[in-house]
């Protein structure tokens, strides 16, 4: 699964990111679909892909996404699969948009966010969120104002399968909310 881009298609900005077991992955797109009703503008049963990010940033042209993929292809080849563990939802402040769970163990995740990013960094621009400096998360949605209403409802939900394990890493073209459009890169972590 390995898109072939030409010049044309940069720049791009991508998420580089743990793919997520599909019971983790089912789990979330089911909350996140009672976010939608709420006005989210993530929607998993559509576009939006649940994912964790590793990297994000803008790639600048052809040359720079082959070697990203040379030097994500490498580093996973080095990397073992992870168990995570994840949060229920919450709402981020102070902004109160976005809704996040975490994701443990966060400094071995970090490790592991690091150790992609000085393999890639000359041949990226990385956005904030997009650093390996920020806490692991999943990002479950968007909403532009959220209301008392919409908050209890956020403050019930609750992840069933809150343990998982992260065994491959995607590349995927990433939204203006930085979440993963379509899986165009995929490769295998190492097998404990």
């Amino acid at each position: 699964m390995n898109k072939v881009f030409t010049q044309d298609d940069f720049p791009m900005r991508i998420n580089i990111h743990f793919c997520l077991e599909e019971c983790l992955s089912t789990e979330i797109k089911a909350l996140n679909k009672v976010l939608v009703t709420q006005g989210s503008d993530i929607d998993f049963s559509k576009e939006h892909i649940p994912h964790l990010t590793v990297l994000m940033g803008n790639i600048p042209s052809l040359e720079n996404y082959t070697q990203i993929l040379k030097g994500v292809s490498e580093v996973a080849s080095e990397t073992k699969r992870q168990k995570i563990t994840v949060t229920n939802p919450y709402i981020v402040t102070p902004k109160r948009n976005f809704l996040f769970m975490d994701v443990a163990p966060k400094n071995r995740i970090k490790t592991i966010k690091y150790a992609f990013f000085n393999k890639i960094k000359k041949y990226m621009r990385f956005d904030y969120y997009g650093m390996p400096k920020v806490s692991p998360h999943i990002t479950l949605g968007y909403i532009d104002t959220i209301t008392g209403e919409i908050e209890v409802r956020i403050n019930e939900m609750r992840i069933e399968h809150s343990n998982s394990v992260v065994s491959k890493i995607g590349i995927s073209p990433a939204s203006d909310k930085g979440t993963c459009l379509k899986e165009v890169f995929v490769v295998d972590l190492v097998d404990v």
